[in-house]
């Protein structure tokens, strides 16, 4: 018996159908998987492969130990807000290499991900380099929009992107645009605003400090890879 065939879910939210059978049927006993869970690894595959995750190690805010970098405590409970679509709408996470910056971006990502919202990760350098690669092939007008306007947008270790003009003006006219339009977008990077201003120019810098909209964590620590290192081959 073909419990899918109508499309309609018949769980009750449990996820799980137990069809009453007459002892001695063959499928006497079994449970099938509702519908509604068909769509749901659906919808989460397509989500998984919009959102640029699918290379990168996953991360998860289980994984993350604020007791080893007592300054991300803070950090951590922002950024689950965030993932959760609360809170302001701006989020940059800004600490030196190590402190778990990329860790909890990527988290995040995929925190919205289970909640079966869109989202799409991207290192600065890589969108850079995407968007160029657009140009020639005239794709770059519809890229540049569906990133622009991506519900949920990441972009990991801003400023490590080689800059030129045209990288202003693109991060620029990407960050302007979903400050303007009030879209969640979370930004990495280990640059002091001073620096920033020299990377990413002004512009940019004045939409990620802005309170009204954003928020600007600075996560305190030292690098932790060495001591995960060491615990790894202990």
């Amino acid at each position: 018996m073909d419990f899918h065939a109508e499309g309609l879910c018949k769980c009750d939210g449990d996820g799980i159908i137990y069809p009453k059978f007459v002892e001695g049927h063959n499928d006497y006993g079994r449970i099938f998987s509702c519908v509604c869970i068909d769509e749901k690894m659906d919808k989460r595959d397509t989500l998984m492969r919009i959102s640029r995750l699918m290379d990168i190690q996953g991360k998860r805010f289980i994984d993350f130990e604020p007791k080893w970098n007592i300054g991300t405590e803070d950090a951590l409970r922002i950024a689950q807000g965030w993932a959760a679509g609360t809170g302001n709408t701006f989020l940059t996470l800004y600490g030196t290499t190590g402190v778990g910056k990329t860790h909890l971006a990527t988290a995040c990502a995929l925190s919205i991900i289970e909640r079966y919202q869109p989202v799409i990760f991207y290192r600065s350098a890589d969108l850079v380099r995407e968007l160029q690669g657009k140009i020639n092939s005239n794709l770059l007008d519809s890229t540049l929009h569906d990133i622009k306007n991506i519900e949920n947008l990441v972009i990991d270790d801003l400023g490590r992107e080689y800059s030129t003009e045209w990288t202003l003006s693109i991060l620029h006219e990407i960050i302007d645009y979903r400050y303007s339009n009030d879209l969640r977008t979370l930004i990495t990077t280990n640059h002091s605003l001073e620096e920033l201003k020299v990377i990413v120019g002004n512009p940019v810098v004045s939409r990620l400090v802005d309170s009204s909209s954003g928020n600007l964590v600075v996560m305190d620590g030292t690098d932790i890879r060495p001591r995960l290192k060491e615990l790894k081959y202990a």
